[in-house]
């Protein structure tokens, strides 16, 4: 089973593909609160979606280790609200959006030998 990463007009999201699929991502904006981690079953492929722009596999999960997957994906925070208005709270300091969540957590998965 392999976790795919799932781009949609700049959202960035893991895919988990068995008979159907979970999506593991962050969600809400950086300019008007924190984002929240959130795990959803899917029963469409993502590529189905609209907004679907690109897939790739990134490796495999073994089913077993889904709940080590989990815990890793909530251990990883969320962004938190980084504008106001438009502005930047923290100008010194990168913007941190579910894209860069995302890449964070593959590395988590790796690191933790959950992906392979």
């Amino acid at each position: 089973m392999a976790p795919l990463i799932n781009t949609t007009l700049q959202r960035y999201s893991l895919f988990k593909c068995q008979a159907r699929g979970i999506i593991y991502n962050v969600i809400g904006p950086v300019n008007s609160g924190a984002m929240q981690y959130e795990t959803k079953p899917t029963y469409v492929h993502p590529s189905k979606s609209m907004t679907f722009v690109d897939m790739r596999a990134l490796g495999k999960i073994s089913s077993d280790d889904l709940p080590r997957m989990d815990d890793i994906c909530r251990g990883n925070q969320p962004p938190i609200r980084q504008m106001c208005d438009g502005e930047l709270l923290y100008p010194d300091v990168l913007l941190r959006r579910c894209q860069e969540w995302t890449k964070e957590t593959i590395e988590l998965l790796k690191e933790a030998d959950v992906l392979v």
